[in-house]
């Protein structure tokens, strides 16, 4: 006799293999969302400290008497429930302008010296030279020596499970940037 197509049996057994093997996958899948996440907002904070030290460089002022100092602020956006990262520009009168605004994943937290950040975080370019300086733009040469660096001791975690799934960032004046698991 021949007989075409599966049986019943023969269509079961492969649909129960099926689940098997999803179930299987599926507890091994969440940890690397998270890894990813986490990452990824690791990654937006180290593209906005390159793209403002990039900015601070190359936007030169022809007359070469602006004092305009661009900036990265990490801030808590309530109506979103995540951090945004923001890049932008400090005119010379005063008025802030955004050149690039960058939101992390809902499930993340931005910490420093594991204190979870609850209100703005900024940090500053000097134009033309790149380095970060203090927020006051009437700095001295002894203020920038003893400036305690906002970018020490970064890291983006997983909410809810900071410390299982973390990334640590390192951020450098020269526009290197690193982040390495926590």
């Amino acid at each position: 006799m021949n007989r075409r197509g599966f049986t019943a049996v023969e269509m079961v057994t492969v649909i129960g293999i099926m689940v098997l093997l999803v179930a299987m996958t599926v507890p091994a899948i969440g940890p690397g969302l998270q890894r990813g996440r986490v990452n990824d907002g690791a990654n937006a904070i180290i593209t906005a400290h390159s793209q403002a030290h990039l900015l601070a460089l190359t936007q030169v002022d022809p007359n070469k008497t602006a004092k305009n100092q661009y900036f990265v602020m990490i801030d808590y956006e309530t109506a979103g429930s995540r951090y945004v990262v923001t890049v932008g520009v400090q005119e010379n009168d005063g008025s802030l302008t955004v050149k690039r605004t960058l939101k992390l994943h809902p499930g993340v937290s931005v910490y420093r010296k594991d204190i979870e950040l609850t209100s703005p975080l900024t940090w500053n370019y000097q134009n033309r030279t790149g380095l970060l300086m203090p927020d006051d733009t009437s700095t001295t040469m002894t203020d920038i020596a003893t400036f305690s660096d906002p970018t020490k001791e970064l890291s983006v975690r997983q909410r809810g499970n900071a410390s299982k799934v973390r990334a640590n960032i390192a951020l450098y004046g020269p526009g290197v940037a690193h982040a390495q698991d926590g």
